[in-house]
């Protein structure tokens, strides 16, 4: 059966780029869509051209199909990014991962219970979220810096800003102050900790990978 090839991957590709689709990984999901459809059109009759079967395929769309397959696959690839983002937190929880968790959360308890609980907690919390902050900041601006933006690079930046603004609401806005307080506290603030450096740190090193993974045939075509 005949394929889409290269030439006409990158006919689709900047077509593609006219409509502004910003995210590299969601124009991968369409022009993979596009090309399922014209082949599915080929194999009933390979004689059409394929500048023929894409505008045949670009005209099904209708006015407003286009933005809805164009919504549709963005929240697929948010859902998925959220999932490999959970998995990826949950390793901290395995063996032997989980012995530094323990590890961090026996430091913290002991910090609440002594005389540097308040200092703690009303400079060296902010302090982190500030850190966060600014890390986000210049995630965000390499993102943006780099011509193949993911849908992923948003999913980091949400997932960095949720477990910031709880960490204030929680722990700064409402400290402990009795000993279910401090058990109450460890276990939040030790989850915050690790996430927040998971989301930092880990995360948009593998970005590229999980990326590739997930796109390796249309990553070399492209």
């Amino acid at each position: 059966m005949r394929t889409v090839n290269r030439e006409e991957i990158q006919k689709i590709e900047a077509f593609l780029e006219k409509k502004d689709i910003v995210y590299y990984d969601l124009k991968i999901e369409l022009i993979d869509h596009i090309c399922q459809v014209i082949e599915s059109k080929w194999e009933k009759n390979p004689e059409i051209t394929f500048e023929h079967a894409f505008h045949e395929v670009y005209k099904s769309f209708g006015i407003f199909g286009f933005s809805e397959i164009l919504e549709e696959r963005e929240k697929a690839l948010k859902k998925h990014y959220w999932k490999i983002t959970f998995k990826e937190l949950l390793k901290w929880f395995r063996i032997p991962q989980i012995s530094l968790v323990f590890l961090v959360g026996f430091a913290i308890f002991q910090i609440l219970k002594s005389p540097i609980k308040v200092p703690f907690i009303q400079y060296g919390i902010p302090i982190l979220f500030l850190f966060s902050l600014y890390k986000m900041y210049l995630f965000r601006k390499e993102s943006k810096r780099n011509n193949k933006q993911i849908v992923m690079d948003r999913v980091i930046l949400n997932s960095m800003s949720i477990p910031n603004y709880l960490a204030i609401q929680l722990l700064v806005l409402h400290p402990p102050s009795r000993l279910i307080g401090y058990i109450l506290f460890t276990l939040i603030f030790t989850v915050y900790l690790f996430l927040n450096y998971h989301q930092l740190f880990v995360l948009p090193k593998k970005k590229e990978q999980l990326f590739k993974k997930q796109y390796h045939q249309l990553y070399k075509l492209t």
